[in-house]
């Protein structure tokens, strides 16, 4: 239950897009850049493209702040991303509970061995209009994490490492044709619209779900 919260959260949080964009965000190894916090609702610092090859991008959200990143597109292809949300004590306090993550407009890559994600409390990775594209990396989604949101019209994993500890793989429309996905612990993916599973490793232990209006395997 308490998962589902947060991911309904997710999704009412990062998806009331500014499309005000400014410069791009450039990250290679030795930078860190960590997301500013919301000092007012709805501020978010934005960049028009997001390029990063190696270093740290960091988010960490707290009490009345949340840590998002508005792009317009992104491309990650190495370095450590590493995005945690605020959860309160109450799991029913819905509205207290704040995100940290990517919220693109158009399409996310994701790329290379050494590229490590990992979505802590909340922590989201989504796109509102584009394709969320995961070609290779090591991505862990925890405690209420989404990777791939319900309003992103596609998400492609053709490659890569996943593994969901309470967690979800989310789009209206869902191909895997590659790639090693692990849900524990009541992860799920769900694709509202249709799943296909073409290819790759998919794991699940008791109480995980693949779900989809239409199912392709």
């Amino acid at each position: 239950m308490k998962n589902k919260l947060l991911i309904t959260t997710a999704l009412v949080a990062a998806f009331t897009a500014t499309n005000a964009y400014a410069e791009d965000l450039t990250i290679n190894h030795g930078d860190t850049h960590q997301i500013k916090l919301s000092e007012t609702e709805g501020q978010r610092e934005n960049f028009d493209h997001l390029t990063m090859t190696g270093g740290s991008l960091i988010g960490t959200a707290s009490k009345g702040k949340e840590a998002l990143l508005e792009v317009d597109s992104a491309d990650i292809s190495g370095g450590s991303v590493t995005l945690t949300g605020y959860s309160p004590e109450d799991p029913m306090d819905i509205e207290n509970y704040k995100m940290s993550g990517i919220a693109a407009e158009n399409d996310i890559n994701i790329s290379g061995k050494d590229t490590h994600i990992t979505l802590n409390t909340g922590g989201l990775i989504g796109t509102e209009n584009g394709n969320l594209n995961i070609f290779d990396g090591n991505i862990e989604i925890n405690n209420g994490s989404s990777l791939g949101v319900m309003g992103g019209t596609q998400t492609n994993i053709s490659g890569g490492k996943i593994n969901a500890f309470t967690g979800a793989i989310g789009g209206n429309n869902i191909t895997i044709s590659g790639g090693d996905v692990n849900l524990k612990d009541e992860s799920f993916i769900s694709g509202m619209e249709t799943l296909k599973i073409l290819g790759g490793t998919i794991d699940g232990e008791q109480n995980t779900q693949i779900v989809s209006n239409k199912l392709d395997i």
